[in-house]
């Protein structure tokens, strides 16, 4: 066909009689049709002669050759589907306040995917998309993800169609793709989903439409030194040029020759007519309205109506007409239908008029509509979701009393609906009294469990965050009563009900988890995942909400470790457990219990909920060693101290071998052996004594432990019945069994620390020892025989240093800053440190690894005088 260029006056009266465009559901002939034989331009909108908005003037429902397969280009091939990565956003979705927009309804649109095969014999979708911008490749969708794919890439085609100027390409693929939405298929479910889909590639094209007529008529203002155009702007601001071809988009919408395509075609350009007739828009939108009444599907006007009026709110969010006129002529042509398939639909129209309401007289129309015996199981829910939540808080008792109207039986999305206001919303305490018993009754009369627990969802937030304990309590031993018999499907809801308790009324957690209901409640989480979410978040905040030490009550003690217990039985085996060892460390610091006892007892309950947790143990060893050092200084205040310290000492010996990593195994034993020294319990600490050079053979790096155990092995002393210095025998023996081969560095160094060790025990009094404790100072000091177990000692370190140092001089350092600081200067040290530092490599101006021996040296009047640095 050609393309019509209409010089006709556009002016459209607002009168609803008068239809500003062709009837888009009459059937008519179609214009004469040929093919244009011109090679295809590229548009540019400066220039002013051509007009036409698709770019192209042969038919747009006239199948041909693919313009690219005619010039010789090389085929593109398949388009990349995104839909899946990228979020499809409507290209002029305007922002309101205190409005949920377009794009979240969309989006519960598609959470009501069903699954199943959508499609079968004459549903069967026929897809077709472009496969290059210009020919249509036929697909067959038998399944709703095949569909989501497919949806997407018909939006890629689309948009590479536009940005290649393939305007009738892409008006014809629209059109393919909304006729599907004339049909239910075999799936009636499954339509939200799909006209959410396909509303979001109509509104990429109506979004696609407006921003080419906006673009030419800032750039013909710009041109004209005007400036863009206002975002309030009317015809009268819009040049002739710009204004025909906005009008040649709506001619060409009438050229449709499907009915319902030519519909919604019309529905996702009418905004463009701001730009030729801004004045008649109310009316254009009052005609379209009624056009939706011809359609007999109620499911397909159902979305059709929301989809209109999605498009007029987003037009003009102040003019509410046109969705009082789909909600009235809806419910005054009312039809059988499945009530959850039109909810979304019915819920976007009530929430457009209702937009900005607040007397009741603004919506006195819907509320007569929420009391209709007729109307109620399909208005009624909508209704109060669309409702703004301050305007229903503010009419919650005329809610209240429709809802729970004892003549209905009120669903559970119903009463969910009715009290999630209030959560957040103000309103006086005796009004959510009111409204909570009034809820509460109905809930409890529901037959259904899964009515019930839709319904009791969000009471645990209102009770936690308006009520007191008690009618948490009440709550609890509701839903406890309701799911004792089979809490297996609802395992979510259980657990969703905790952690709302524990997060919105954080003050009252420490009497709540004392509840036995609460405790019940728990009992029921059979669900591992459930389990461990619900306990590490109630963990969480009470840990959040209350100081180390602040628990002092022993049933709080108790249920806290019940908690510790359920996250980590819940916790899967390759699951990173630092986290939650970390969280159940910290809830055992926050127990302070007053008599050690029950520190004992609550610590021996600990180990035995927490096996093969390491970190947890390591913790409670710590808390145990504490508790002797706590008895040492109370220096016998506590009753039946005696006992409590062989107790805690037993507790402490038989925990640690459980304990796999040899260096955490070891820094307990040194905490062990520092409480028994403590205590001067001599028996316990050589036998943990024993227990660390144990453990010492199978630490991967001696040197790096050595320091702080010989710190505690020269303290123990030596029994009467035994050699003298047995454990630091004992020690050397552990050494000499390992094997250094490629070590020597670290054996070396390990031989050095024993030296030193040994060089303490010279002194006449050790420069640390325990207060309650004897040391081998007191008892040996000075004694020759002391002295001469630490000269053979010694001297045999010495003589394995000095030819270790020989073969391996760049590992002698530590050897020779203990010769320096312990030795007196004699003529074979004095030999000994020359002859290492020259292997070392000793110059001037001294090496930088040097300098900490050179300093030490200097700062030696006696060993200065003989080796000059």
């Amino acid at each position: 066909m050609e393309w019509r260029v209409d010089e006709g006056d556009y002016r459209f009266d607002v009168i609803p009689s008068t239809t500003v465009l062709s009837h888009p559901l009459v059937e008519k002939k179609s214009r004469k049709k040929k093919e244009d034989e011109e090679n295809e331009k590229k548009e540019e909108i400066e220039e002013e002669e051509i007009f036409h908005p698709l770019g192209d003037s042969h038919s747009i429902f006239h199948d041909e050759e693919s313009p690219k397969k005619r010039k010789g280009e090389p085929d593109t091939g398949p388009l990349k589907n995104t839909l899946k990565s990228e979020a499809i956003t409507p290209t002029h979705e305007i922002v309101l306040p205190n409005f949920e927009g377009w794009n979240k309804m969309r989006s519960r649109m598609m959470s009501e995917k069903t699954g199943r095969n959508m499609m079968g014999g004459k549903a069967r979708l026929r897809l077709d998309l472009l496969e290059d911008v210009s020919g249509l490749k036929k697909m067959n969708v038998s399944n709703e993800e095949e569909y989501v794919n497919e949806m997407g890439l018909m939006r890629e085609t689309l948009l590479y169609a536009w940005k290649n100027n393939k305007r009738i390409e892409s008006l014809k693929l629209i059109v393919e793709m909304v006729s599907s939405l004339s049909s239910l298929g075999s799936s009636p479910s499954f339509y939200p989903v799909q006209f959410a889909l396909v509303s979001q590639v109509l509104d990429t094209f109506g979004g696609l439409v407006y921003e080419r007529l906006l673009n030419m008529a800032n750039q013909d203002r710009v041109s004209r030194r005007e400036g863009n155009l206002p975002s309030s702007f009317t015809s009268n601001q819009i040049s002739e040029s710009v204004k025909v071809v906005a009008k040649n988009w709506f001619i060409k919408s009438s050229d449709i020759p499907d009915a319902f395509s030519r519909l919604y075609v019309t529905i996702s350009i009418t905004k463009c007519q701001r730009f030729f007739d801004s004045s008649s828009l109310n009316g254009q939108w009052m005609n379209l309205c009624t056009l939706c009444c011809s359609i007999t599907n109620p499911i397909v006007a159902a979305f059709t109506r929301a989809y209109l009026s999605k498009e007029a709110m987003y037009s003009d969010p102040s003019d509410r007409s046109v969705h009082w006129k789909l909600v009235n002529d809806w419910m005054q042509n009312l039809k059988p239908v499945q009530e959850r398939v039109v909810s979304p639909a019915l819920e976007w129209l009530l929430s457009c008029v209702s937009y900005q309401c607040s007397s009741r007289e603004d919506l006195a129309p819907l509320w007569e509509y929420s009391t209709h015996s007729n109307k109620r199981r399909l208005f009624l829910l909508p209704f109060l979701r669309a409702l703004p939540p301050s305007y229903l808080a503010t009419h919650i008792i005329e809610a209240t009393k429709i809802v729970c109207n004892p003549s209905c039986s009120p669903s559970g999305s119903e009463l969910k609906a009715l009290i999630t206001p209030l959560i957040t919303q103000s309103s006086s305490q005796q009004n959510r009294a009111l409204v909570l018993r009034s809820v509460w009754r109905s809930t409890m009369k529901l037959e259904s469990t899964i009515e019930f627990v839709e319904a009791a969802s969000v009471l645990p937030s209102l009770v936690a965050t308006h009520f007191t304990i008690d009618e948490m309590s009440s709550l609890c031993k509701s839903i406890y009563g309701r799911l004792s018999g089979d809490p297996s499907p609802f395992q979510s809801f259980i657990s969703n009900s905790l952690l709302t308790f524990a997060q919105s009324a954080p003050s009252l957690i420490s009497s709540l988890i004392t509840l036995d209901v609460f405790h019940s409640l728990l009992s029921l989480l059979i669900d591992p995942f459930e389990s461990s979410r619900c306990s590490a978040s109630i963990l969480s905040s009470f840990v959040s909400h209350h100081g180390i030490g602040s628990v002092r009550d022993r049933v709080q003690s108790n249920q806290l470790l019940y908690l510790c217990s359920l996250l980590k039985q819940s916790s899967r085996m390759d699951e990173d457990d630092s986290s939650h060892n970390l969280l159940i460390i910290s809830t055992v610091d926050r127990v302070s219990l007053s008599d050690g006892e029950s520190v004992l007892e609550w610590l021996l309950s600990i180990r035995a909920k927490m096996s093969m947790r390491e970190q947890v143990i390591v913790h409670v060893v710590n808390h145990a060693s504490a508790l002797v050092s706590r008895i040492s200084s109370n220096q016998g205040r506590e009753k039946g101290s005696l006992k409590l310290t062989r107790s805690t000492l037993a507790f402490i010996h038989i925990t640690i071998p459980s304990i796999i990593d040899p260096t955490n195994r070891l820094i307990c034993i040194e905490r062990g052996l520092q409480a028994a020294l403590s205590v001067a319990a001599l028996p316990q600490a050589e036998a943990l004594a024993r227990l660390a050079l144990e453990t010492l053979a199978e630490v991967p790096s001696i040197p790096s432990v050595l320091p702080s155990l010989l710190t505690i092995l020269i303290l123990i002393p030596d029994s009467t019945d035994r050699q003298p210095l047995a454990f630091i025998n004992a020690l050397l023996n552990i050494i000499d069994r390992q094997e250094w081969k490629g070590r020597e560095g670290e054996l070396m160094e390990s031989l050095t620390l024993v030296l030193d060790g040994l060089s303490a025990l010279t002194l006449k009094t050790l420069p640390a020892r325990m207060a309650n404790s004897w040391s081998n100072d007191e008892l040996y000091g000075g004694s020759e025989e002391l002295r001469e177990s630490i000269r053979e000692l010694s001297g045999g370190i010495i003589d394995r240093l000095s030819s270790l140092s020989t073969s391996r001089p760049q590992d002698s350092h530590s050897f020779i800053f203990h010769l320096v600081v312990r030795c007196e200067p004699t003529e074979w040290s004095i030999k000994v440190v020359s002859s290492l530092l020259k292997s070392l490599g000793f110059t001037i101006p001294v090496k930088p690894q040097l300098n900490a021996l050179v300093r030490v040296i200097r700062s030696r009047e006696e060993w200065r005088r003989h080796i000059q640095v």
